[in-house]
């Protein structure tokens, strides 16, 4: 059994990020959702699946929601419900909907090319640490409330 996305997965450096979701304690739902994405070095798309199965093929990961182009990282939060994308020049914060669409919820610009190089979403989804490559290669740590983002500190 085959459990990686079919199709795609041969396009440049697609996979070279990779991002289950963690599940919360009492949840079955650890490792339903995947996300993956190029990279740093490629700045290709990232997409996010979804496990399913039915009785011909077994498991397998179809997509869930729309892709997010030009990104050079993402990560999941522990139920799946939110995706933190990072962009050239920025990186945002994903909500998924009913209609399994993905809709922004909050985006911060780094104002630095590569800014966003390096992301990692808490497992409840509502803090995001992000690697800033043009920024003297320092971590910026930003907590999400009141549907805004809001940097906690200073560099790291």
């Amino acid at each position: 059994e085959t459990l990686l996305p079919r199709g795609n997965q041969n396009e440049g450096a697609f996979g070279e990020i990779i991002s289950f979701n963690r599940g919360l304690p009492s949840s079955s739902d650890e490792g339903s959702r995947l996300a993956i994405a190029a990279g740093y070095e490629h700045a290709e798309y990232g997409q996010v699946y979804q496990l399913s199965s039915d009785d011909n093929n077994g498991l397998f990961y179809t997509p869930l929601g729309q892709r997010f182009e030009s990104i050079f990282a993402i990560s999941l939060s522990g139920d799946g419900s939110r995706v933190a994308v990072a962009q050239s020049e920025s990186f945002s914060l994903w909500e998924l909907l009913d209609n399994d669409r993905w809709q922004q919820v909050g985006i911060v610009n780094t104002e630095e090319n590569r800014g966003g190089a390096r992301v990692a979403l808490s497992a409840d989804g509502s803090t995001v640490a992000v690697g800033l490559a043009g920024r003297n290669n320092s971590v910026v740590v930003y907590n999400y409330a009141n549907e805004s983002l809001t940097q906690l500190g200073g560099d790291v």
